[in-house]
């Protein structure tokens, strides 16, 4: 339940969670971070150890800090009424701490956060946003890379498969295709590859694996949505979304259906 209120807090807050995570970014790069972390050290005191002042310079944040940030940064963009509070602050940093976008900072008396030096770079490839806003929102953002891939049949009859727009390594080229299974495309002919009014144009003949049920159709990298990262074996237990596009008698259109499990 408590999983279930952080996450509406967070969605009927995205635009102001949005802009927090921009203060994420600035304090994270060093070209941006000193100016941007000034309002904090200027309202420090002393800590026990060293000066707050000199633990804000070192890229240390309590929460407070990231409120005063935020706050300034707001008002030096003309953001008037920018909503913010300890809860909303709370419930970010503790998704970003889980994956290691930001780190627990040595501690003096309150807990303090220091940002990921590439918080830009997972910012830019989704990965901060999938984190914050969840499973919804992580299949909102890459509907047009799941694509549905329609097939005739040697009988005539319409099939339906699932892809996913991926990059991959091959020859020391990187290709971009449509990862599918090899059942939905052995000895069937290809109408097309369609994602949320998105149409994939064929690039050339697909490739089926040999060994498993795999295979993957060459697209042409023309105004290619935002695609997977193919990643290592996933540990047990882990968190994980299965999307397709199954048969159902009853819809005119084609759904695609997700379920989350481990």
């Amino acid at each position: 339940m408590a999983g279930l209120l952080e996450q509406k807090a967070i969605d009927q807050q995205e635009e102001s969670v949005r802009f927090m995570l921009e203060v994420l970014e600035k304090l994270s790069l060093d070209s941006t971070k000193v100016e941007t972390a000034r309002p904090a050290q200027e309202l420090a005191d002393k800590g026990r150890l060293e000066t707050k002042k000199n633990r804000v310079r070192l890229g240390m944040y309590t929460l407070r800090d990231l409120m005063i940030i935020a706050n300034a940064c707001a008002k030096s963009e003309g953001i008037a009424n920018f909503p913010q509070n300890e809860l909303i602050w709370n419930a970010v940093i503790r998704r970003l701490l889980r994956f290691g976008y930001v780190f627990e900072a040595p501690q003096d008396i309150k807990p303090e956060y220091e940002i990921n030096p590439n918080f830009r770079f997972l910012k830019a490839m989704l990965m901060v946003d999938n984190v914050v806003f969840g499973m919804a929102h992580m299949v909102n953002s890459r509907r047009k890379a799941i694509p549905a891939i329609n097939v005739k049949l040697p009988n005539g009859d319409l099939h339906c498969g699932t892809g996913l727009l991926v990059a991959y390594e091959a020859t020391s080229v990187t290709q971009t295709a449509i990862l599918t299974n090899r059942h939905v495309l052995e000895g069937n002919e290809i109408v097309d590859v369609i994602a949320d009014g998105f149409t994939y144009v064929v690039s050339g003949k697909p490739e089926v694996c040999d060994f498993a049920d795999l295979a993957v159709i060459p697209v042409e990298d023309r105004n290619l949505p935002i695609g997977f990262l193919l990643a290592p074996q996933a540990g047990l237990l882990s968190t994980v979304i299965s999307v397709g596009y199954p048969l159902i008698p009853t819809a005119a259109e084609q759904y695609a259906l997700c379920h989350k499990g481990e």
